[in-house]
């Protein structure tokens, strides 16, 4: 069953959807609004693209949000400005031919990731534990940071301090001694984890299958479950050579490829 993003329900109103759509550089929360909001104005517009003989598109709400469909038209202003961000965000200069072009390409559009100043995307360069959980945060479009746990080594003037605080609200990543190392390179079983946690009341249980991955004697015994359970869905896969590496550092290409199959389950 897809799953595009998870979204809380809008209005019906047009006007009302089209004023905070063109307000929403003045909107503070980013993740929780602005990214939603361009999202679903561009999800509409491809809708329309796909359905010409309807002039609305239709959006679900789902996850813990309140779920309900809503019919929503965005104006010819607003579909200019998607198609002219949609080729800035194409225009990446290295990830042509890379394996996770696909992927990367799919994310960028969406607002999840995002190109140096360069032009550059470094696909292969390893990524965080901040900038991972920043990811599924926009990918999900998660909110809420009531139960958020006060880390210690997760300050308010850090820029993933509120992504952190949402991620940590959702159950999605946790600490050890109080700390949640945000700034240490994710590795490959802990990625496992995190989207597990997200995911896991709609996954349900691994089935009994075996992982089949030739080092699974070195998955670490919390992070067992979640690999087995994911292999099993098949977002997530092994190495080419047989192994899963779980203490290997994620790339910007793996976590872009995962996450992007995650929001397809």
């Amino acid at each position: 069953m897809p799953i595009a993003v998870r979204f809380p329900i809008f209005s019906e109103t047009d006007d009302v959807y089209d004023n905070m759509y063109k307000n929403r550089s003045e909107i503070k929360d980013y993740s929780c609004i602005k990214k939603v909001f361009y999202t679903a104005s561009k999800m509409v517009y491809e809708n329309e693209n796909k359905k010409s003989s309807n002039s609305t598109g239709s959006i679900s709400g789902g996850g813990g949000y309140r779920g309900g469909a809503t019919n929503i038209s965005v104006s010819n202003e607003i579909k200019q400005e998607i198609d002219n961000k949609d080729n800035d965000r194409s225009a990446l200069t290295d990830i042509s031919d890379h394996w996770a072009e696909e992927y990367i390409t799919a994310l960028v559009k969406l607002g999840v990731v995002s190109g140096f100043e360069d032009g550059s995307f470094h696909p292969d360069a390893s990524i965080t534990r901040a900038e991972f959980a920043s990811m599924l945060v926009t990918a999900f479009a998660l909110t809420g940071e009531e139960d958020a746990a006060d880390f210690t080594d997760c300050s308010e003037g850090d820029w993933f301090y509120q992504n952190m605080r949402i991620a940590s609200s959702n159950g999605v990543i946790r600490g050890t001694d109080g700390a949640c190392m945000p700034n240490q390179k994710i590795n490959r079983e802990e990625m496992a984890a995190m989207i597990y946690r997200l995911l896991k009341d709609q996954l349900g249980e691994a089935t009994t299958a075996v992982v089949q991955f030739t080092d699974e004697e070195e998955i670490s015994d919390w992070a067992f479950p979640a690999v087995k359970n994911l292999q099993t869905r098949e977002i997530i896969s092994g190495m080419p050579d047989g192994s899963f590496s779980p203490k290997t550092a994620v790339t910007r290409a793996q976590a872009a490829k995962v996450i992007h199959t995650a929001i397809q389950k």
